[in-house]
């Protein structure tokens, strides 16, 4: 769904909740009253529960950025030497003291992004700290997710040029499902009653009209008044 999809899935989320809180008939039991009230509110969560898709985002990134990878990586030998070539001149750098962001954040070249690309999870891991007597099979792999998305990052922001397609569609699909993350959490949210702080924040950040447009239902006012997240 797009955003004013998702907004009027919330909105309407919000007009069908009141619908079930208020819903009576003189010819019920109260007992009877609140089961039929209770039955509107559950199908009413349902169906806003179906507007979330974030699995279909989660898959297309996930395939974007597998064909990302899979350009930066080369069996070309001849260009394999270069690269490692230029790793260890970035591995001097990063002996002098720059960090891998600096470097990448500061880099153009996409040959020296891709031998970064290449060896520098390695470099990660052996720069991570190992506790007194841990072994080494214990202690968790780094997290290299930033480093490899920061260089896709930088090729993508390179000339608009066919070899760089595959990185601005890997991009694309990460916020893409960035989105339907923020989305998702902001939806489950608003259907359990219990708003999701971190989400709520990120749209507010991301689209103000958006969150403007939602606020009331989510945090379940009765008046239009304007609340930011913290």
């Amino acid at each position: 769904m797009n955003t004013p999809q998702l907004i009027a899935a919330i909105q309407q989320f919000g007009r069908d909740r009141d619908t079930a809180r208020k819903w009576t008939d003189p010819n019920l039991t109260a007992q009877a009253i609140q089961a039929r009230r209770a039955q509107l509110l559950d199908t009413a969560v349902h169906k806003l529960r179906q507007a979330a898709d974030p699995e279909t985002g989660i898959s297309a990134a996930g395939q974007a950025h597998t064909a990302a990878l899979a350009a930066l990586r080369s069996t070309d030998a001849a260009k394999a030497v270069t690269r490692q070539h230029h790793w260890q001149r970035a591995q001097m750098l990063l002996d002098a003291g720059r960090s891998l962001d600096v470097l990448v954040a500061n880099e153009s070249d996409p040959e020296i992004l891709a031998a970064i690309a290449e060896w520098g999870p390695t470099y990660l891991r052996t720069q991570q700290a190992r506790p007194d007597g841990v072994h080494p099979t214990q202690i968790d792999e780094p997290d290299t997710s930033a480093l490899t998305n920061s260089i896709i990052d930088r090729l993508a922001d390179g000339d608009p040029v066919a070899s760089n397609r595959v990185f601005r569609d890997a991009v694309a699909a990460r916020t893409q499902n960035e989105r339907s993350q923020m989305w998702a959490s902001v939806i489950d949210g608003t259907a359990a009653g219990s708003h999701n702080p971190t989400a709520l924040t990120a749209l507010h950040q991301h689209d103000t009209v958006a969150y403007d447009a939602i606020a009331d239902v989510v945090y379940d006012r009765q008046t239009a008044t304007s609340q930011t997240p913290s």
